[in-house]
């Protein structure tokens, strides 16, 4: 730099880049010969000013000598390590796919990134190892679609009740030579909580619904429920269609009560395969324009009405009878139910990982029922809450049984049984003093009492 002016201050002003353009933070820049001696870090994107002094102006006629220090060894690490199986900051559940989420880092100044590969072992076993190039920097939108984390997809075999741990390993072959060796491995441990699976049976309760129909019902349940509740697997066997054509909210109680003897006589026919629930099928708008479902949890509160049109209303439903009322807003009353925290949700079925922002459109189903639809012009994304998913799971544990309370008593045995290919069930309700019969259902079955 010719100062033959003599100035008292010399501004040096650049950017110090990787070899791929990007800036680095950090770099040394020192001034070490014909002023006094000068030196300042680069800032975040790898700029910097560095102010030279020559005081009175008196001096040599020019500075030289400018030299850069970097960090020319990369470290690799294991930042964090979180198990998901619904979403993260929730307990996990016996037997239910789990997303490990393993975020790798790379530390350097020469490199902004370097290909290396991380092996995961899940209690003590090898597991799988992925290839990743891992990035010094990330940004925000990188962390939000997960591009800073690998993914490793544990099948429910592995899951068993007690301490499930897993150890993540990066460059498990020593390929990259690191001054910093004892980060490149991270061990995490969680209890996993016994579990069990969910059976429902599917009564269609107008010969309005067509047998796709209620196929694609399921169809869409069975995914949510898998995805969102603490359970394995959810299993959901049809049911012959009722033909009452009665259909009105008055009524609705009574067809609570025909949902429950038919649960009550499908597990009497089929004592070996149970199921948990019968869900009512309406056809839309058939109890009030709008009206989604509804439980009768103190009197039939395994026999929830759910609409046709609105499938993942089945697990709102069912949640009431573990958790009570709704989960109630605290950020946004239009949206009607509460925003999940900052974390990731886990859909196994389609094995995505997703990043949910804080106060997000991902709205917790027990807050809102219609989530999926347009509400004041925001369209919401329906997940499960931490708080929600662990209620679920530990009213589970300590009611293994189904609940009794004023459902119909199951069918006297037979001593001796007598194969048939279907089975006309009768029950009936009083209304008023009077008794009155429903109509009848038809069981497909092998052995009846």
């Amino acid at each position: 730099v010719n100062n033959s002016e003599n100035f008292e201050v010399i501004i040096i002003e650049g950017k110090v880049v990787d070899q791929e353009g990007n800036g680095v933070a950090g770099a040394n820049v020192e001034a070490i010969s014909g002023a006094s001696p000068a030196a300042i870090s680069t800032y975040a994107d790898g700029t910097y000013s560095l102010a030279i002094f020559n005081s009175g102006g008196q001096g040599n006629g020019s500075i030289g000598g400018i030299n850069f220090t970097l960090q020319i060894e990369g470290d690799l690490s294991i930042a964090e390590i979180k198990l998901v199986q619904a979403v993260s900051g929730a307990d996990l559940a016996d037997s239910k796919h789990t997303a490990a989420l393993v975020f790798p880092r790379f530390s350097s100044q020469a490199q902004s990134s370097v290909e290396t590969s991380v092996t995961l072992y899940v209690n003590g076993q090898f597991f799988k190892t992925l290839p990743v190039r891992v990035k010094n920097i990330y940004n925000a939108d990188e962390h939000r679609k997960v591009f800073d984390a690998l993914k490793f997809f544990i099948p429910p075999g592995f899951v068993r009740t007690g301490v499930f741990e897993v150890r993540a390993v990066i460059d498990p072959e020593n390929v990259f030579v690191e001054p910093n060796e004892t980060n490149n491995e991270k061990t995490y441990s969680q209890l996993v909580s016994p579990s069990r699976g969910l059976s429902i049976v599917m009564v269609a309760l107008s010969p309005d619904i067509s047998q796709k129909s209620a196929q694609e019902w399921a169809a869409t349940t069975r995914r949510f429920l898998a995805n969102t509740y603490p359970v394995p697997v959810v299993r959901i066997v049809p049911n012959p269609v009722y033909s009452n054509g009665w259909l009105n909210l008055p009524m609705a109680l009574r067809d609570a009560a025909i949902v429950n003897n038919a649960r009550v006589a499908y597990n009497a026919a089929n004592p070996a395969s149970r199921v948990e629930y019968a869900v009512g099928l309406y056809p839309p708008d058939e109890y009030g324009v709008g009206n989604r479902g509804f439980v009768y949890r103190r009197l039939y509160p395994q026999s929830p009405l759910v609409s046709l049109q609105f499938p993942i209303t089945m697990a709102h439903e069912i949640g009431h009878i573990y958790l009570g009322g709704h989960e109630e807003v605290d950020d946004d009353p239009n949206l009607g139910g509460v925003s999940l925290p900052e974390g990731y949700v886990y859909d196994y079925i389609t094995g995505k990982v997703r990043y949910i922002k804080p106060n997000s459109n991902w709205i917790n189903f027990m807050g809102d029922p219609s989530a999926g639809f347009e509400l004041g012009g925001v369209t919401v994304n329906p997940w499960v809450s931490p708080t929600a998913f662990n209620t679920i799971l530990g009213a589970r544990q300590t009611a293994m049984g189904s609940h009794t309370k004023m459902s119909a008593q199951e069918p006297l045995r037979w001593t001796a049984t007598v194969p048939y290919e279907k089975v006309l069930y009768f029950s009936g309700y009083i209304e008023n003093g009077e008794f009155k019969v429903s109509p009848p259902q038809t069981l497909s079955t092998t052995e009846v009492g």
